[in-house]
């Protein structure tokens, strides 16, 4: 399983409902137990990660950590989510040029000239945005 599939499979599968036990069922079954483990249980996807406080619209960070080799790609993807789920992406550059203010994105430049410099920016940034998740670019080319 590649990182992106297990980020993908821990997003759809995020819910605030409670998994039902099935071993009791399978385990400790009774001939006079009646049981009905064939219909499944659909969970649906958490609506927590884009959920925005009152009438704004969920932020969510992509980081861009190295010059994007198909930008077009990753505006098409995430024009996509935006429009799906009413969500706003708020980049955060740590490189000179994106390309993603050309398809109308917001862009936030990442400055400090050490690591922590940089973490520090990018968390003032987190809490301006009120950012729900931040996810590296190039992530989002492995999810499907």
């Amino acid at each position: 399983m590649t990182p992106g599939q297990s980020y993908r499979s821990s997003l759809t599968n995020l819910s605030r409902e409670t998994p039902l036990d099935l071993d009791p069922l399978i385990f400790d079954a009774s001939p006079d137990r009646s049981s009905d483990i064939s219909q499944p249980v659909v969970i649906p996807p958490s609506t927590a990660l884009w959920r925005g406080s009152g009438d704004r619209s969920p932020r969510i960070g992509i980081r861009i950590r190295e010059p994007l080799l198909e930008a077009h790609f990753l505006a098409a993807r995430l024009a996509a989510i935006a429009f799906e789920r009413h969500a706003v992406p708020v980049f955060l550059n740590h490189v000179a040029s994106s390309g993603m203010q050309g398809f109308g994105f917001r862009v936030e430049y990442i400055s400090g000239s050490t690591e922590a410099e940089r973490e520090f920016c990018e968390q003032q940034i987190k809490r301006f945005w009120n950012l729900a998740i931040i996810v590296d670019a190039v992530e989002i080319d492995q999810l499907s």
